[in-house]
């Protein structure tokens, strides 16, 4: 292997150790995958998952705001309908006529429950690791583009999750 083959590489390993290790900014993000539509999959060979952009959780003066990858969609969670003590342990609950719906972090775990499908939505985004999320940005930057663009898209996946 060349030198400057290893440099490459070696930057490329020091951005993710110091985009994925050494959080200590005190937020959570959380990566969502969902099933593609089956007709989809089996018309066009799309991978049969799929991204949603990833939440990032921040706990400030009592509260939780919540923040999409796309810096687009802000919330803001707190009382009376939330119980917080901190980043990794907080819950939400919001009842309307179709049933109850919860979300949170228990012991710095993300969970959701909604009690109209009390055995998990089947259509739900559900939360996976991070280079799960990777692996299957990575798939999609193959989808329907020449090589030149899933070699460009696929490291930009695993560095820069939130983008895709």
């Amino acid at each position: 292997m060349n030198d400057k083959l290893k440099i490459i590489i070696g930057g490329f390993v020091f951005l993710w150790l110091t985009t994925n290790l050494l959080n200590t900014s005190g937020e959570k993000t959380v990566y969502f995958l969902h099933k593609t539509d089956p007709d989809l999959v089996s018309r066009y060979g799309w991978p049969d998952l799929a991204t949603s952009g990833p939440i990032t959780y921040k706990y400030s003066d009592g509260k939780i705001i919540s923040k999409s990858s796309d810096g687009f969609v802000v919330n803001e969670y707190g009382s009376p309908d939330c119980k917080i003590f901190d980043i990794d342990n907080w819950q939400c609950t919001y009842s309307s006529p179709t049933g109850t719906y919860s979300h949170g972090f228990e012991s710095g775990e993300y969970f959701s429950y909604n009690s109209k499908y009390p055995n998990g939505d089947p259509l739900a985004h559900h939360q996976e690791s991070r280079l799960r999320f990777s692996v299957v940005a990575c798939q999609w930057q193959y989808t329907g583009r020449d090589v030149i663009q899933g070699l460009i898209g696929c490291p930009v996946a695993f560095l820069f999750p939130s983008l895709m």
